[in-house]
């Protein structure tokens, strides 16, 4: 497993992720030149879960931000995002309080092995989760659009 010594791209709650590289450095078309290598790793006093691969398309990071910022202008409802790819999900329930219970749901990159967890969030950290979908999107533009 690799091992991070740089501040994660992106929190949410207790869940870090970390990311890499393009899969395919060369390729410059929609499908293949938006999948990113990542690490994703929840971590608390009492658990840790770490997966590794290129488990995230472009795509994936623009609907969370797009979710991300209806949540922050409604501050209410039920939000699921579900990546292409079956490593990573998140269920978004805001309470009336703005309050967000998180549910995180992890699935090993050899498919063997799956994790839910739920964190609380406030949504004062939100614009902060928008800002850094952005800067990754400014950091790996899209190719092939």
């Amino acid at each position: 497993m690799i091992e991070i010594q740089r501040k994660p791209d992106l929190s949410i709650g207790c869940l870090k992720l970390w990311i890499h590289e393009r899969e395919f450095l060369d390729s410059d078309d929609y499908w293949d030149g938006n999948w990113l290598a990542a690490t994703a790793h929840y971590i608390t006093a009492s658990s840790s879960v770490k997966i590794s691969g290129p488990f995230i398309h472009l795509s994936d990071l623009a609907n969370l931000k797009d979710s991300f910022q209806k949540l922050s202008a409604n501050l209410s409802g039920t939000l699921q995002v579900e990546f292409m790819e079956p490593h990573l999900s998140f269920e978004f329930n805001m309470s009336y309080l703005g309050q967000c219970i998180v549910v995180i749901s992890m699935i090993s990159y050899n498919m063997e092995e799956e994790h839910r967890f739920s964190c609380q969030l406030d949504q004062s950290y939100f614009p902060t989760i928008i800002e850094e979908l952005k800067r990754i999107e400014t950091t790996h533009p899209f190719k092939g659009v």
